[in-house]
């Protein structure tokens, strides 16, 4: 696993979206052999006695725990994290205690050590949670126990002398017990200690689309085993009978041990989405004013989940087409970007992506536009103005020329000496 990560954990500013990734499970588990290999033995009981007992206690066994959990991460403010107990989790108890018993004898001038019981009892227990067992939690601890487990009476008798026998009765009254209570869950150098707690992750370096997170979970137990023996011990004779020579309790605290244990590391993996590396400008181009053009910009979804998020501009002459995008791991989407010139001169707007990628939850790609109106020609006239600089253009219709005031007064002279001769020549032909 990749343990290189960023020391930064906030990631963005507030966006109006929050995000979480796909829940995984995580289990933590713990086999403890508490009661492993301990051996109790006591004196000659009862001190001082002609006729006593001596008893010996090894104990195997121990606990074991699964506590279950589901883990979840959400942003984009920081990359929280988040477990929550699964259901039936277990807290199982497995044990083994063995009781030897000897009987030891002096009386009468006569001593001796008998081996009279060798006596195994198993025990098994178990208790089922829905928790995590961490402080402020509705369930804090689970504890498992056998108790009143009587071993049926064992009745033994040894002959010490020609008819002189000893009886020995015994009843066991065993008390084992564990209690479980979570102290926190350690991942990425943070830590959970309480049930509503919730912690910040660094994301890791890198772009390939998941979280490798690895946990522990410490927890604390408190383990006891004890043991009441009831022994009776009867001198059986001859013309006597038996009478009750010793009968009296013997208590055993044999464990009694209070350690914390950090259970096997979890390793799990939470898939991520990652948006593909986008260009910070783009430009539209230069329009009349009026018209304009599209550009489409392509988001690339190269992550473990499907990249998503909403689209906006702003600037004047700009729109987008589409308020949202989404794309599959591997795929792509696109928005369309629209410029129409409003005017003169050169505009500029930023397109904003608010996105469920974590290390980019959001995104700002300048966009920029120009417009310009086209030129009119002018004609330029050559021609000398006739009076203070001043020139009159007059069209004439049906020839398609121009001509200036001064320039038409000959023209209108010559016209009407022509009609003059014309008339006069009609009068002298007259009779």
């Amino acid at each position: 696993m990749n343990r290189s990560l960023l020391a930064a954990l906030v990631l963005a500013p507030s966006t109006a979206f929050a995000w979480e990734s796909e829940s995984q499970p995580v289990s933590f588990t713990d086999d403890y052999d508490v009661f492993n290999s301990v051996e109790y033995t006591t004196g000659v009981l009862p001190n001082g006695s002609p006729v006593g007992v001596r008893f010996t206690i090894d104990t195997d066994g121990g606990v074991a725990a699964e506590v279950d959990a589901v883990s979840q991460l959400s942003w984009p403010e920081a990359v929280v994290h988040e477990l929550t107990a699964a259901e039936g989790n277990a807290f199982t108890l497995f044990t083994t205690l063995t009781a030897d018993a000897s009987v030891v004898v002096d009386l009468w001038g006569y001593t001796g050590t008998w081996s009279i019981m060798s006596e195994s009892i198993e025990f098994e227990g178990e208790s089922n949670f829905d928790s995590l067992l961490l402080p402020g939690g509705e369930v804090e601890s689970a504890t498992v126990e056998a108790l009143d487990v009587v071993l049926d009476t064992f009745e033994y008798e040894i002959e010490i002398y020609a008819g002189v026998s000893i009886a020995l009765y015994l009843d066991i009254f065993p008390l084992v017990t564990s209690t479980l209570r979570g102290l926190h869950i350690d991942t990425a150098d943070t830590s959970i200690a309480t049930a509503d707690a919730t912690a910040v992750l660094p994301l890791p370096n890198g772009d390939d689309g998941e979280m490798e997170l690895e946990s522990t979970y410490t927890g604390e137990y408190h383990s006891t085993l004890d043991a009441v023996f009831l022994p009776q011990i009867a001198l059986c004779a001859p013309f006597v009978g038996c009478y009750n020579v010793a009968e009296f309790e013997v208590p055993f605290n044999v464990v009694d041990t209070i350690e914390q244990r950090t259970f096997e590391e979890s390793e799990y993996t939470h898939p991520l989405p990652v948006l593909g590396e986008l260009d910070n400008s783009v430009d539209v181009g230069e329009f009349l004013v009026g018209d304009g053009d599209t550009v489409v910009i392509s988001l690339d979804s190269i992550g473990m989940m499907t990249v998503e998020g909403t689209v906006s501009v702003e600037g004047e002459g700009f729109q987008v087409f589409s308020d949202d995008f989404q794309a599959d791991p591997g795929g792509s989407d696109e928005i369309v970007v629209e410029f129409e010139a409003p005017g003169v001169g050169e505009y500029e707007g930023v397109i904003t992506l608010e996105t469920n990628d974590p290390r980019q939850p959001i995104v700002e790609i300048t966009v920029s536009g120009e417009g310009y109106e086209e030129e009119e020609e002018e004609v330029e006239d050559t021609d000398t103005p006739a009076q203070g600089g001043v020139s009159e253009s007059v069209a004439v219709e049906g020839c398609g020329c121009s001509s200036s005031g001064a320039e038409a007064m000959p023209f209108i002279g010559g016209l009407m000496g022509l009609l003059f001769i014309r008339r006069r020549n009609s009068t002298v032909r007259r009779p």
